[in-house]
């Protein structure tokens, strides 16, 4: 019996979509303009902490794909890259709630 992937990969994607929800910053007194000002503002700050936080990536790579003698650098990077896109997230989110914003759904959204 045959399965078809990439067709169930498309539907978890599109089930997944459904439940998405649309979310912005927003604060008392703050225009759009401000908001988006901050927000640049933060994720900035994010990048530079979580890069100092994860540290940089093992010499070599990108330049070096997988092989059978330098997979373990691959994964390590791969590793790393994803530990620091979580931390920018982590820090965005610190940053903003300290400038006094709040994390609202946004109803009605275009999709």
């Amino acid at each position: 019996m045959r399965t078809d992937k990439p067709l169930l990969a498309i539907t978890a994607l599109l089930l997944l979509g459904a439940c998405v929800q649309t979310v912005r910053w927003e604060k008392p007194q703050a225009s759009e303009q401000a908001a988006a000002a901050d927000l640049d503002d933060c994720r900035v700050q994010a990048q530079r902490e979580a890069f100092h936080m994860v540290g940089p990536y093992p010499a070599g790579y990108p330049f070096y794909g997988p092989s059978p003698y330098n997979t373990w650098r691959y994964d390590y990077a791969a590793r790393l890259r994803q530990e620091q896109w979580f931390a920018e997230g982590r820090l965005t989110t610190f940053c903003m709630r300290n400038k006094g914003y709040e994390r609202v759904v946004v109803e009605n959204a275009k999709t």
